[in-house]
This record gives structure tokens, sequence and C-alpha cells, in this order.
């Protein structure tokens, strides 16, 4: 996972998680589940400079609160490749923060 800038870096930094970006369009390119909880997964929050939510994508934060839920992130994306619908199985190689 390279994705370290944006809204992966920043909630990387704040909450301890491996960068969730990458990881969110790979689960988006092998879901089958409906167009429309996908574009709401890729949804992209919009604001001024300084607000906390600007910038961050949806499913970023998704993930992001899976993997606190979960204490895992592996877990975490086996979690949200459920509620995407994710055709296939990968085993994630473990991640550091």
């Amino acid at each position: 996972m390279a994705d370290d800038g944006g809204s992966s870096g920043r909630l990387r930094r704040a909450c301890r998680v491996p960068s969730p970006g990458d990881v969110r369009n790979c689960l988006l390119a092998l879901s089958e589940i409906e167009s429309e909880l996908a574009s709401i997964f890729s949804f992209r929050f919009n604001g001024h400079d300084g607000q906390e939510l600007s910038g961050h994508s949806l499913g970023n934060l998704i993930l992001t609160a899976l993997a606190q839920v979960e204490t895992d992130f592996a877990k975490a994306v086996r979690r949200a490749g459920r509620i995407l619908g994710v055709r296939g199985r990968s085993s994630p190689q473990p991640w550091t923060t």
C-alpha cells in the first residue's frame, strides 16, 4: 500500500491504521454489489480547508472504523469485503502502522 497522502495519510497518522485508500479501491474493483453502494463508498467529502472531514473518502472512514471495531486491519478488510459483496478471496500480508 503506497497511498499515504490526503485522506489515507491523515487517517494513518491519526488512527494508526494502514493507509486505507488502495485497499478501498481494490475492494470496489472486486465488488459485485450495486453501483449505488459503491458510489457511496467512493464518496469524498468536500469542504473548506481545515475542516476535519474535508477530503476524506467515506470508504476510507468506514475501513478505519472497521479496523477499530475489529481491532485488526485484515479482519476489517474481510468485513468490508462482505459488505461490498467482493468476489474472490485474498490473503493479505500482515500490516504494520
